[in-house]
């Protein structure tokens, strides 16, 4: 038997661990290349099915034909566009007023006696809203007809005089001035009567002032006296207002380029501002709080040539009818003005 030596052995176990090392480790280059055909492999393999799966849905709606169930065409809307004609439309906020807003004032120192109108009511112009007590005005008016009475005696008096001496100042019967003296007395008299008749005419006037009375119709706001109240003409002489509502006035502003916009759809783009010949070729709609449009059209009555200081804008107004009180003073509304068309728009 043979018995190889240890020296011999040992290179031999480590070649064969040499060998089995070598065999688990592969190099680097083969694993990229091993990864880069799994990659294509995989890559090819979505693209056939993919093509499969298109060409069984190609196959399904061959098919099913034109009528073979499948949805229909979607349906598409035409319209035909065309130039037409565009009216020129604006919208501003504007705010209600009266046409005129008149001033009721005491003109006569007083108690005031009684109101006799409704407050917040429509009033016809003339109808008596407040009554300041009248006597005394009424016993000036007694006082100022003695004085003329008494002015027109001594007036007739003096007259007579004067008839009296003026043929003996022609016969030299009387002196120079005695007929000088007698023709003033006549003439002072006269002065006098006219004076009398001024002051009953003034008194006259301050009772018929106790009378407070509307001076336009239209609705009375609330009394800002009582009865009872001193009342006195000055800074605290206002007792109502009274608003004409109709027609009414709706008060808004206009910046520089809508002032030129509104001008040149009133046909007149060179003027300053808008005339009544060219505001009458603009029409005005007004919206209301609650979205509802007022049922009358109105007009652009004007827009100020100069531009307000205060607001850096051009102040504008439009007129409305208001014929069953619908719209009060002092209410917000959009004001929708249309002018001329502009033609294929």
């Amino acid at each position: 038997m043979y018995y190889a030596a240890p020296q011999e052995i040992l290179p031999r176990r480590l070649l064969t661990m040499s060998s089995v090392n070598a065999k688990r480790h592969v190099p680097l280059d083969v694993a990229d290349r091993r990864a880069g055909w799994v990659r294509a492999l995989t890559l090819a393999v979505t693209i056939v099915a993919t093509i499969a799966v298109l060409s069984a849905c190609d196959r399904s709606e061959q098919a099913q034909g034109p009528g073979g169930g499948g949805m229909p065409p979607a349906l598409v809307a035409v319209q035909t566009v065309k130039p037409v004609s565009v009216p020129v439309r604006f919208e501003f906020v504007g705010q209600t007023a009266g046409s005129k807003e008149a001033e009721v004032r005491a003109r006569v120192q007083g108690i005031l006696e009684r109101r006799t109108y409704q407050e917040g009511s429509r009033v016809k112009a003339g109808q008596l809203l407040f009554v300041i007590d009248p006597k005394p005005y009424a016993a000036q008016v007694q006082a100022a007809e003695a004085d003329l009475a008494r002015a027109e005696a001594q007036s007739a008096q003096a007259s007579r005089n004067f008839e009296r001496v003026k043929p003996l100042a022609g016969s030299k019967a009387i002196s120079q001035r005695d007929y000088d003296e007698a023709v003033s007395a006549a003439e002072t008299g006269a002065a006098a009567v006219k004076q009398a008749q001024a002051r009953l005419t003034e008194a006259r006037l301050n009772l018929g002032y106790t009378s407070v009375t509307a001076p336009v119709g239209g609705l009375a706001s609330r009394a800002l006296k009582s009865e009872g109240s001193l009342v006195s003409p000055g800074e605290a002489s206002l007792l109502t207002t009274v608003s004409q509502v109709d027609p009414l006035y709706v008060n808004f502003s206009v910046s520089e380029a809508e002032q030129r916009l509104l001008l040149k759809a009133t046909g007149n783009p060179t003027a300053s501002a808008a005339g009544p010949k060219d505001a009458a070729a603009v029409t005005v709609t007004l919206k209301l709080s609650d979205g509802t449009v007022y049922p009358h059209k109105g007009r652009l009555a004007f827009i100020d040539p100069r531009v307000n200081t205060q607001t850096g804008s051009f102040d504008a107004r439009a007129e409305v009818p208001n014929p069953d009180g619908a719209l009060r003073p002092g209410q917000f509304v959009r004001a929708v003005i249309e002018g001329a068309p502009r033609p294929d728009v």
